[in-house]
């Protein structure tokens, strides 16, 4: 087992070449390491989800809650978003739709949900943390959600990256 006492160099270490890319050394330790990271729905390790996520697409789950001709929406703010946003997240290894929307709505919203249908499929190449391909849900849900409030119009001050869904999310209520 391997403590470390400092910062490493990579160049000291003669992990990367002269010019700062990884080389075979370089990338076994970093796969070795990546072995050790759990999947991303099992734990968050927000010290390396951003420089690994800005090196691939990520595929995303978003909730659309939908009840009596409204969608629930939670305010976010945090480092990322300031505004209402679709509740959702990073799909996990081996997750189904169905799964990540009742993980998401169980995390973020305190209920469970039912899945009840793709409502559209969005390449998200604006949005300002990564890159990403979001799956946006339908789901359906009798209990009340926590933090957040229903909306039967796109509400001022949601989250740019998710302005787009509003034109599918709205003829979802109005049916």
């Amino acid at each position: 087992m391997v403590t470390l006492t400092r910062d490493l160099d990579p160049r000291e270490e003669g992990l990367v070449d002269e010019h700062g890319v990884l080389n075979d050394s370089g990338r076994h330790w970093l796969a070795v390491l990546l072995g050790h990271l759990p999947k991303v729905h099992e734990g968050m390790w927000k010290e390396v989800f951003l420089p690994m996520t800005s090196k691939l697409v990520r595929t995303c789950v978003d909730l659309a809650l939908v009840r009596d001709g409204n969608v629930f929406l939670p305010y976010r703010k945090d480092e990322f978003w300031n505004g209402w946003a679709f509740p959702g997240g990073s799909l996990g290894p081996g997750e189904s739709w169905a799964d990540a929307a009742k993980r998401f709505a169980r995390e973020e919203l305190g209920i469970d949900v039912e899945f009840q249908k793709v409502v559209g499929v969005y390449n998200n190449t604006d949005n300002p943390r990564n890159h990403d391909v979001t799956v946006l849900l339908l789901c359906k849900s009798e209990e009340q959600p926590k933090d957040g409030a229903w909306f039967w119009m796109q509400p001022t001050g949601l989250i740019p990256v998710h302005e787009k869904y509003w034109e599918e999310v709205s003829k979802l209520l109005a049916s």
